[in-house]
């Protein structure tokens, strides 16, 4: 998951808001994600693992 985290922050800037990660996610697909309920999955859970990721 933190590979997902640097590869998002990669295609996302770091202090765009919310939306443009969900978009990121859910619409563009950027992470590869095989199916819309992974991607929500994901989006749901990125507070936690950034969190954690930031703090490494």
């Amino acid at each position: 998951m933190l590979d997902e985290i640097e590869a998002l922050l990669l295609m996302v800037p770091p202090q765009a808001e919310a939306e443009q990660y969900r978009r990121a996610i859910m619409e563009d697909n950027v992470l590869h994600k095989a199916t819309a309920s992974n991607r929500e999955k994901t989006f749901k859970f990125l507070p936690a693992v950034f969190t954690r990721w930031i703090r490494r």
